[in-house]
C-alpha cells in the first residue's frame, strides 16, 4: 500500500507486486463527498463520545484537518507535540483501514481465498530528510497508527515505512523508458507547500537505484495558500467573495472573476497576491538551483544539454506556479553560464494502473507519489540526503543568488 498523505488529501495504490503484469491498483473513495473521487480528505472529526471517524457522524462532531503541519513545525514540541502526534495516528489508521475497504469492494474478488500479506509506505516532505526529528515523528505516527489496525485484516503486516516522496516520484521516472541518470530537478506543488528537490539519479555496483539528494527546500507557497491569500485580499479590500468558496473548491482556479460574487472589481488586488507567490515561488526554486550550481554540481552535464525538471502536484496547474517554472528557466538560460534551457517534464502513467470505473481519472502528476510509493520498499532505492554529500568549489564565477529580474520583488 502506497499512502501519499498530503495535507489536504491522501491517495491511495495498492500493488500486487506478484500479480499477472504487476497491477497497481488507484483506490477511489466515496462516502464522505458528494461524489467518488481519488482524493481522500486529509482531515477526520471527533465524534462527542471522542472516537475518531473520517465522516461526521453528528452535527456535534468537531473536525480535525492539517495536523500533518504541526508535526512538521520544529515549534511544536512537548504535549502539544503529543497530541499533534495523536491526532496524525488516529487519521492514518483511518485512512489505512479506508484504503483496504475501499480496494477490497472495487478490486479484491480474485484475493478472496488469500491472505494478504501486507507492507505499507508513507510519504514524507523530501525537506525532512536532513531534519532526524522530524523523520522521527513520521516514524512514531506510523508505528503508533499500524498498531492499532484490525488484527483481523492486517496481521500479516511485514512493515510499516515512511520513504521521502521525492523518492517514490523518482522511483517511478527510474522505471520508465525516459529513464535518464544524471542531475534532475523536481518541483512538487502542493497545497500547502512547495517542495523543490535537485537529485542526481544513478546505479551503485549491485544496480540498485541511489537518489543522491543535493538541496532542498519546502516553503509555505502551495496552491490552497494562495487561493486562501486571494480571498483575504478581496474581503480585506470591501470586496464580496463567492459564498462558501473558501472551503468547497477542490481546484484553485485560474479565473480570478470566479472569485468574485458580484462582479466587483478586485483584479488588481489579486494581481497583487499572484505576483507574490509567483516572486516567491521563483526565490525557493533559484534558491536551490544556485546552491547546486555553485557548491553541489557545478560542471554537471546536465546544465549544458538541459535539466530536466520535473513538475507534479495537484497545484501545478495553476498559471502562478507555470510562469514561475517558465520565467526562471528563462532567467537562468540567459545569465547563466553555458545553461541550456531547462526541459520541463510530467511523468509519464505507467501501464500498470488499474483505475475503478467510478470517478474521471485525475491527471497522473497528483497520483505519482502514491504510484511510487506502491513499489516494495525495497525497490524504492537508496535516498543519500544533503547532509551526506560533500559540497564542491565551483571552478568558475556564478550568479548572484538574488541578482535576478524580479529581487526587488522580494525585499
Amino acid at each position: 500500500m502506497g499512502l501519499d498523505w498530503g495535507t489536504s488529501c491522501t491517495k491511495a495504490v495498492v500493488r500486487d507486486r506478484y500479480g499477472q503484469e504487476d497491477p497497481a491498483f488507484v483506490v477511489a473513495f466515496d462516502g464522505c463527498e458528494d461524489a467518488p473521487t481519488y482524493f481522500l480528505p486529509s482531515r477526520f472529526f471527533r465524534a462527542p463520545d471522542g472516537t475518531a471517524e473520517l465522516c461526521a457522524s453528528s452535527p456535534d462532531s468537531a473536525p480535525l484537518d492539517a495536523v500533518k503541519l504541526d508535526l512538521m513545525d520544529e515549534q511544536c514540541f512537548g504535549e502539544k507535540l503529543e497530541a499533534t502526534e495523536e491526532y496524525c495516528a488516529a487519521y492514518l489508521r483511518l485512512a489505512i483501514v479506508e484504503v483496504e475497504h475501499q480496494w477490497r469492494l472495487q478490486w479484491g474478488d480474485p484475493y478472496q481465498s488469500f491472505e494478504i500479506v501486507w507492507e505499507i509506505n508513507v510519504g514524507i516532505p523530501a525537506g525532512a530528510i536532513d531534519e532526524s526529528e522530524v523523520v522521527c515523528r513520521f516514524e512514531r505516527v506510523a508505528e503508533l497508527a499500524v498498531s492499532r489496525l484490525p488484527h483481523a485484516t492486517f496481521g500479516s503486516l511485514t512493515s510499516v515505512n515512511v520513504v521521502p516522496e521525492v523518492a517514490a516520484q523518482v522511483a517511478t521516472y527510474a522505471k520508465s523508458p525516459l529513464r535518464r541518470e544524471g542531475l534532475h530537478f523536481i518541483v512538487d506543488v502542493g497545497a500547502a507547500t512547495v517542495d523543490t528537490a535537485a537529485f542526481i539519479l544513478k546505479q551503485n555496483a549491485e544496480g540498485d537505484d541511489v537518489y543522491s539528494l543535493l538541496s532542498t527546500s519546502v516553503e509555505k507557497l502551495g496552491a490552497y495558500r494562495l487561493h486562501c491569500a486571494r480571498i483575504d485580499a478581496i474581503e480585506a479590500s470591501g470586496g464580496a467573495v463567492t459564498p462558501g468558496f473558501r472551503s468547497t473548491v477542490h481546484q484553485v482556479p485560474n479565473d480570478v472573476a470566479s472569485y468574485l460574487s458580484d462582479g466587483s472589481a478586485g483584479h488588481r488586488v489579486l494581481d497583487g497576491v499572484d505576483t507574490k507567490f509567483h516572486a516567491f515561488t521563483k526565490r525557493s526554486m533559484h534558491q536551490v538551483l544556485h546552491h547546486v550550481r555553485k557548491y553541489m554540481y557545478p560542471n554537471a552535464p546536465a546544465w549544458a544539454i538541459g535539466a530536466r525538471f520535473f513538475v507534479c502536484g495537484g497545484g501545478s496547474a495553476v498559471s502562478v506556479y507555470q510562469k514561475a517554472n517558465r520565467a526562471l528557466s528563462i532567467w537562468w538560460h540567459e545569465n547563466g553560464r553555458e545553461i541550456a534551457p531547462f526541459e520541463f517534464q510530467g511523468i509519464l502513467p505507467p501501464t500498470n494502473l488499474r483505475w475503478s470505473s467510478g470517478p474521471p481519472q485525475p491527471e497522473f502528476h497528483r497520483l505519482s507519489v502514491a504510484y511510487g510509493l506502491s513499489f516494495p520498499f525495497v525497490e524504492v532505492g537508496r535516498v543519500r540526503s544533503p547532509g551526506e554529500i560533500a559540497p564542491v568549489e565551483a571552478p568558475e564565477r556564478v550568479i548572484s543568488q538574488f541578482a535576478y529580474e524580479d529581487s526587488k520583488d522580494l525585499t
